[in-house]
């Protein structure tokens, strides 16, 4: 599935197609406003909103509270996680959010909780007309999850819905979307101009998506917003690594086409210990990312992965799965795959539970197919020796009348026999596209085959004198038939070949019967 972080664009995609994210949540991750994929499986929106919104719920963006104004006790989140939770209790909404902050981010030597983290922003949210920026960014963050949580509801009926009813769901959802973000603005705008980082790119998110949603006519509006926007997302990227705003500062870099800075910003994050910014690293290393200078490289994609794991970051457990399966960084290990697949899928992940199911579907189908591919191969390469010995025996000459026909008769029980073996090999417990290319493949062989043995046995009555051709059409048919079940066996040899690849089954006796099928031509 692919899982991506566009700090303020994911609003305009959501204004577009009416449903989907309603915030940008901790199971988002994103370079250069690309998509990474996470798997190969595409997933509707509708099918992935339950999993959203649990992550919606979680999602406490950490801060630090640059050039706040003093408050009766001053935390961050690099105050220890003894002391929030002691001054959390007392009341201060401050310690709340920073230490829903620190349970999301997995930072201060605590490990990661995103229940623990919903409920500490919630209860900061609650205080937010006591004047603390913390609380009034977290009461802008509720707004914002309640709105996903109402659109999870309605798109538990989306299937059913008929065209007509779409549109109407589209255009409520669109309404809906920019009546949420407008009351989010009015919780940020406060907190920001206390000077509380994370509010700050918050409010630049908020406010350029609210500059894409203004009416086309009002284009002076629009870009006085937007610009407006763009100002405070510099502002917050001006602090660099602060938790819960970097998301804001890499848009900004990458809006500005610093790739070196958001680079630069990102590492260190990770280095820290931002799980999501290890995250972000992982995928970059996965298939490389040039704008960042990041080479391609599979294992030190998974080394991030990990890092990020072990601190209870489960949003890529998914891709950890995939990782073992296809040998991506790490061994092959279906075993060791479908342990983070079950725990991708613990934490709600539908994209795992599909690629779980059909791990374990194929898993054994593998090891079906495997078993057919020993099987022709032990067919085909006993047929080629003994067309090898025979050729043999030809070469050496002196071979006449008689002796020559039994040579072709041997000859074609050879391809007879070698028909009624492939003709025995069940493939109906393999995986269903190599089934349909193994019975192909089997059925062009045969073909083959059977052709070959009617032209020797031709031969055979000729020299013999059981049969005298009265012209040459019927052997020019049969040399005609052999070369088209030749092509044909070819191509179902190529294709066999690729397929078997794309499950990790390296054929080593099709190039040789490849290059005798040729020679043969």
């Amino acid at each position: 599935m692919t899982y991506i972080r566009i700090p303020f664009l994911f609003f305009f995609v959501l204004c577009v197609f009416g449903c989907g994210r309603a915030l940008t949540t901790t199971s988002e991750l994103t370079t250069e406003g690309e998509a990474v994929p996470l798997s190969s499986v595409n997933e509707r929106i509708a099918e992935n909103a339950p999993f959203i919104v649990s992550e919606v719920k979680n999602s406490a963006p950490p801060l630090a509270s640059e050039g706040q104004k003093e408050t009766s006790i001053k935390v961050d989140w690099r105050t220890p996680l003894s002391e929030l939770q002691v001054k959390a209790g007392q009341g201060n909404p401050d310690a709340m959010y920073w230490l829903g902050v620190l349970y999301d981010h997995g930072l201060n030597t605590c490990k990661i909780d995103r229940e623990k983290s919903r409920e500490w922003c919630q209860k900061a949210a609650q205080l937010a007309d006591t004047g603390s920026a913390a609380a009034q960014f977290s009461q802008g963050l509720v707004v914002k999850e309640e709105y996903a949580i109402k659109l999870s509801n309605r798109l538990k009926e989306f299937d059913q819905l008929s065209d007509e009813e779409m549109q109407n769901f589209n255009q409520r959802n669109h309404d809906a979307l920019i009546t949420m973000n407008k009351e989010s603005i009015q919780w940020f705008r406060p907190a920001a101009e206390q000077g509380f980082v994370p509010a700050q790119g918050a409010l630049g998110d908020a406010l350029i998506f609210d500059s894409l949603s203004t009416p086309d006519e009002d284009e002076v509006k629009s870009e006085a917003i937007y610009n407006e926007g763009k100002q405070w997302l510099a502002k917050a990227a001006v602090h660099g690594y602060v938790p819960g705003s970097i998301q804001y500062a890499r848009s900004y870099l990458l809006m500005e086409n610093k790739q070196t800075e958001a680079a630069q910003l990102e590492r260190k994050a990770a280095d820290m210990g931002d799980t999501l910014s290890q995250c972000v690293l992982g995928f970059s290393y996965l298939d490389g990312y040039d704008p960042w200078n990041i080479k391609k490289d599979e294992a030190e994609a998974v080394r991030w992965f990990l890092k990020a794991i072990a601190q209870g970051e489960v949003i890529v457990a998914c891709i950890l799965g995939e990782c073992y399966q296809y040998g991506r960084g790490v061994a092959k290990d279906n075993a060791e795959a479908l342990k983070w697949y079950d725990l991708a899928v613990k934490h709600g992940d539908q994209n795992a539970g599909r690629m779980r199911e059909l791990l374990l579907k194929f898993d054994g189908a593998d090891e079906a197919a495997r078993k057919v591919g020993k099987q022709i191969k032990q067919v085909v390469l006993d047929h080629l020796n003994r067309i090898e010995s025979l050729h043999k025996t030809i070469l050496k000459g002196g071979i006449e009348g008689n002796q020559q026909a039994s040579l072709f008769e041997k000859h074609a029980d050879n391809c007879r026999q070698s028909v009624n073996e492939i003709k025995a090999i069940d493939v109906s417990s393999c995986p269903d596209e190599l089934q349909s290319v193994f019975s192909n493949w089997k059925t062009a062989y045969e073909k083959l085959n059977t052709e070959i043995a009617e032209l020797r046995m031709m031969t055979v009555r000729v020299l013999r004198r059981e049969y005298v051709p009265t012209n040459n059409d019927e052997h020019y048919k049969s040399i005609s038939s052999i070369r088209d079940a030749t092509e044909q066996l070819t191509k179902q040899t190529n294709l066999l070949m690729d397929c078997c690849k794309e499950y990790g089954m390296e054929l080593d006796w099709a190039s040789s019967l490849i290059n005798l099928l040729n020679t043969s031509r």
